[in-house]
Parts: structure tokens; sequence; C-alpha cells
């Protein structure tokens, strides 16, 4: 808590300040429907839904939509930002 004292003697009431600190980075995880097969590909459309969570503060924006990947072939990416 704290308060004030001037020259005169006269004491402030005492108050209080409340602080909270979040240090914790939120979770952010990807999972694509249907899974790959053995050798990590996917022979059809692939939906990638994202899950965020965040114990402390709460999450700054929305999850986006599950994004949908239709193109052939590898290296295809989907990426999600919350802000």
């Amino acid at each position: 808590g704290y308060h004030a004292t001037d020259e005169a003697g006269n004491v402030s009431a005492p108050d209080t300040i409340e602080v909270r600190i979040d240090r914790t980075a939120p979770e952010l995880t990807a999972t694509a429907d249907p899974p790959a097969n053995v050798n990590g590909w996917h022979r059809g459309d692939v939906r990638v839904t994202f899950t965020a969570f965040d114990a402390m503060s709460g999450l700054a924006g929305e999850v986006p939509p599950p994004f949908l990947l239709t193109e052939e072939g590898a290296g295809q990416e989907a990426t999600a930002t919350i802000e």
C-alpha cells in the first residue's frame, strides 16, 4: 500500500495499486485433417485447424477459422496470427 504525508503532518488515506505481469507466451497448435499417411502425404484436400490458449491474460484476438489446403505438392503452409 501507499500513502502521503505533508509538511503539516496530514496523512492521506492509505491506498493500493494492483499490478499484473504476464510473461508466459500463449500456446498455438495446428492440426491437419485428415492426417498424413506413413510417408507424410495426403491424398486429398487438407483442413488445417488452429487452436490457441492463454491462461494468464487471454488471447489478444480471435483464432482464425480453419484453412483449406487444396493445391497439389509438397511444402505447403497454413499460417495463423492472433493479434
